[in-house]
């Protein structure tokens, strides 16, 4: 399967100008900060003692 780079450079100046104010020089940790904040991430719930008696919805 070939790349097609036209193509490629399309969707990149596509973002480019849709989140990065035209610059096609982001990378990919530029497009992975433009997603949700950082919250919680796992481990204990924040109030893991409510949630054990069902006294929350998690």
């Amino acid at each position: 399967m070939q790349r097609d780079q036209h193509c490629q450079d399309s969707l990149r100046a596509e973002m480019a100008a849709a989140l990065f104010a035209g610059n096609t020089a982001f990378g990919v940790d530029n497009v992975l900060a433009t997603g949700c904040s950082a919250g919680w991430r796992g481990g204990p719930a924040p109030d893991w003692m409510a949630n054990h008696y069902g006294r929350t919805s998690l």
